[in-house]
């Protein structure tokens, strides 16, 4: 039972290729209504749609985002020289890197105290609140000028604004909702991009494959002489948008791979049908108004769909394995049926700029806070409602790459 304000509703909890397909796809399961679950203040949060709506005006351009990579990188190495101790926490470096890679610095400086915002009160303007201000109010015009632009296209391509608009939803509301999605996605990416770092680090195959495959499509866009005078790290900074996007196979795999094994915890959606909803053709039924559950585990560490489900391998996506099509929804890494996640397309370009950066700059060993090896990478609490770091302190062991 799940106690929200004052009114105390059930749960139901669905498993199975049946149990998936309602959950996943029936129209009446709502998430808009089913995130309350997670919410503490028992808030309702606007509903997710199609994965690619708002990605142009997310990303900007990919010369900024490299450059972003870039920077984050050269600290580390900063760090790194002037550290008798070369390491990188898994904490502290991951959380840098996307507050850079999504320049979220200044929602943390707006949440810390100083000792200008302990003494003067909360209403008195300062250069810092005036900025923020000013940034808030360019961002809601860029998106409000999208969100027009939509509006009065007459032939309009299923994506998340015609969705959004579909729904009568407003331009603050459209806002509210794009912007926090990219937040509520930033703890997924840092999640995410550190264990497939820490994956790659046990995996000596799947390294070799990744570090080839990024010094080929580096090699691939500087061509000619020139390109001897620069080292990887600068040739990437000529690498295009498209091929960010589909030129790197392995580190999508094994990104793919890095989130069946580390999505932890349960998705939510409310039945708002006035009548139960029939599970199958069995006599069970989700009752009206009540929560519905499903957690991660049921598909993605399944052994009748994946072999040898707690083991990394990536391979498990090949052409001639194929295990994540063995059963309707088998993979919900980036949700599934009707709410495939927003930023899917956004976050898979971050990781995979951060990891190509890293890996052209660093080897590196995962050890713990004594600095001695592990041998295998530390899985997530089982039982944590959503993405989780390791429980046990992770720290990388770099050694800087000869340019």
């Amino acid at each position: 039972m799940r106690q929200t304000g004052v009114e105390v509703y059930p749960v139901v909890g669905l498993t199975g290729r049946i149990g998936r397909q309602l959950f996943f796809h029936n129209r009446h399961l709502r998430l808009r209504e089913g995130l309350v679950i997670h919410s503490e203040s028992g808030e309702t949060i606007v509903p997710d749609a199609d994965a690619n709506g708002t990605y142009a005006i997310l990303l900007g351009n990919v010369p900024q985002a490299t450059k972003d990579a870039d920077e984050v990188v050269a600290a580390e190495k900063d760090a790194a020289s002037a550290s008798e101790k070369s390491g990188g926490n898994y904490d502290s470096w991951m959380a840098a890197t996307f507050s850079r890679l999504l320049r979220s610095e200044s929602l943390e400086q707006q949440n810390s105290s100083t000792p200008t915002t302990i003494i003067l009160p909360t209403w008195f303007p300062n250069p810092f609140k005036l900025w923020i201000g000013i940034s808030g109010l360019r961002l809601y015009l860029m998106l409000k000028a999208a969100i027009d632009t939509k509006r009065k296209t007459p032939v309009r391509k299923r994506d998340t604004l015609e969705l959004l608009l579909d729904e009568n939803a407003g331009n603050e509301k459209i806002a509210m909702f794009t912007i926090s999605r990219i937040y509520a996605g930033k703890m997924n990416s840092v999640v995410s991009v550190g264990y497939l770092l820490c994956f790659l680090s046990k995996n000596a195959d799947w390294m070799t494959k990744v570090r080839i495959e990024l010094h080929s499509v580096a090699a691939k866009y500087n061509q000619g002489d020139a390109r001897k005078y620069l080292s990887v790290e600068q040739q990437l900074s000529n690498v295009p948008l498209h091929a960010w996007e589909i030129e790197f196979p392995c580190i999508d795999v094994c990104l793919r791979e890095t989130i069946r094994m580390t999505l932890i915890g349960s998705f939510f959606r409310w039945n708002a049908s006035t009548t139960p909803l029939p599970i199958g053709n069995s006599a069970e039924v989700v009752p009206s108004h009540t929560f519905v559950s499903y957690h991660t585990n049921e598909a993605h560490r399944n052994p009748e769909i994946y072999n040898d489900p707690d083991v990394f391998d990536p391979d498990r996506y090949s052409q001639d394995r194929a295990e994540d099509k063995k059963a309707p929804d088998a993979y919900v890494g980036w949700g599934a049926g009707r709410h495939l996640c927003l930023g899917m397309r956004f976050a898979k370009l971050e990781i995979t700029l951060v990891v190509a950066y890293f890996l052209a700059n660093f080897s590196y060993e995962m050890c713990d806070s004594k600095g001695v090896s592990l041998d295998s990478v530390p899985l997530p609490n089982i039982n944590s409602r959503t993405a989780s770091k390791p429980e046990q302190k992770v720290l990388f062991k770099l050694n800087q790459l000869d340019a």
